[in-house]
């Protein structure tokens, strides 16, 4: 089977983010937004603190700021990038009350030189936690963002959180509540010594692992490790049946790729072929495909093209005589990759197209060489690829009090409470297993 891999131009017009997003509110009015310095300290003698904005247009003006930062942030995180965020937000959040971005600035100790953007948090306000009058923040989420770590700076986590903290606690915010974020890495070690020199409360709502690729020496010794001898057996087996229908081949297209170049680079082909594979399956007729909707069709055909102009777009595809039957989307981050969508033709199910791809999917990983890791995104115990993938990355939800006798207690009250849920459960399920009948003779 032959592999073909795509260079892809790496720039684009400046206005292109803007256009898109025009696109998506069906407006035909270009409007020109100047960007704007970084403001100034509310006291000169304060490091760090931290600006609310509730206006999208506003936030556009600190665009470049805003990439500076997603370019140098702890934890990688393109779902929080402007490219992908502004999108997200005119397809899916606009209509959503109470939402602000909280945007934590510093200081620059040199006179007359603008602050520095050090942390970016996508924030929804509600009024109750629960039944208690009490207000929650919480980390804005849409149905296609798989990662909701905000962006910090290297070497200023703590900061950044002390000042996010006193910042809600000055405002007399409530609990904040962080979900699908690593409980790896620098930011979350830094949102534990937080918690514990604050005296503040924290819990871990829940946790789970998903699947994770971290490349080995090769891809054979990746696939030897990772998958059985009749697993893999069965791939060469399911390979071998749809080579000899016809031409089997790989296509790929990365935005850095140096493997070898072709003439298959339309970007809008690539993904005009995506969303007709996905919508012929499955997801197509119980209306969950990108392309049953034409907003969530808008918001990835923008992103996807947005990813290309900066050389972030990873898809591939696995094709016979020209005819694709799967196709993955991924996008580069940093020196890693979050795995996006992946799509195959039901008609070929019995060859496991979805399974041969993502096996090349490893395998051109390992060839690329500047993909350190790959987040799959994946939901917890997923059939396939937690068969494929070696490693995993725990996921957590977090529920931190930003200070105060009241807002400790609730966090403690929502530990309880789940700790008694628990335990009922695991009541209620040796209560049935012993009233079971027999089945041993």
């Amino acid at each position: 089977m032959s592999r073909v891999t795509e260079t892809l131009p790496s720039s684009a017009p400046a206005q292109i983010a803007r256009e898109r997003l025009l696109e998506l509110s069906h407006s035909s009015e270009v409007v020109s937004i100047a960007p704007v310095e970084p403001p100034q300290p509310i006291s000169g003698k304060q490091p760090f603190w931290v600006e609310a904005i509730d206006d999208i247009t506003v936030l556009e003006r600190y665009r470049a700021a805003w990439q500076d930062l997603a370019h140098h942030t702890t934890e990688p995180n393109p779902f929080y990038e402007p490219w992908m965020l502004l999108p997200a937000w005119q397809a899916f959040g606009h209509e959503e009350p109470g939402t602000e971005f909280a945007l934590v600035w510093q200081r620059d100790p040199r006179p007359k030189q603008p602050a520095t953007l050090v942390g970016f948090v996508p924030l929804i306000s509600r009024r109750r936690f629960g039944l208690l009058p009490l207000k929650l923040r919480r980390v804005w989420q849409h149905a296609f963002c798989y990662l909701c770590a905000p962006l910090v700076r290297r070497g200023v986590e703590q900061d950044v959180l002390e000042s996010l903290l006193d910042w809600m606690q000055e405002q007399g915010q409530g609990l904040l509540k962080l979900r699908h974020l690593s409980a790896e890495g620098r930011l979350a070690q830094a949102l534990i010594d937080t918690s514990h020199e604050r005296g503040s409360a924290a819990f871990v709502v829940e946790r789970y692992n998903r699947a994770m690729l971290r490349p080995a020496e090769s891809y054979d010794n990746y696939i030897a490790n990772s998958m059985t001898q009749h697993a893999r057996h069965e791939l060469r087996r399911q390979q071998k049946r749809l080579s000899a229908m016809g031409h089997l081949e790989t296509r790929v297209l990365c935005g850095d790729a140096t493997v070898s170049t072709s003439s298959h680079h339309d970007v809008n082909n690539w993904i005009d072929q995506f969303l007709t594979v996905e919508a012929a399956g499955w997801k197509g007729r119980e209306c969950s495909a990108l392309g049953s909707n034409p907003v969530s069709r808008a918001y990835f055909e923008t992103i996807c093209r947005e990813a290309h102009a900066r050389g972030r777009l990873f898809m591939l595809g696995l094709y016979l005589d020209g005819r694709p039957l799967a196709m993955k989307c991924n996008f580069l981050a940093g020196d890693g990759a979050f795995a996006f969508k992946i799509a195959f033709d039901e008609a070929y199910a019995k060859y496991s197209p979805g399974v041969l791809l993502e096996a090349e999917n490893i395998r051109v990983v390992h060839d690329l060489q500047q993909i350190k890791w790959m987040d799959s995104c994946a939901l917890p115990g997923h059939p396939m690829i937690n068969r494929m993938w070696s490693e995993r990355r725990t996921i957590q939800k977090v529920l931190v009090s930003p200070g105060g006798g009241f807002n400790n207690a609730a966090v403690d009250l929502t530990a309880a409470l789940f700790a008694a849920r628990r335990v009922f459960k695991g009541h209620a399920k040796a209560g049935s297993g012993a009233n079971a009948p027999r089945t041993d003779k």
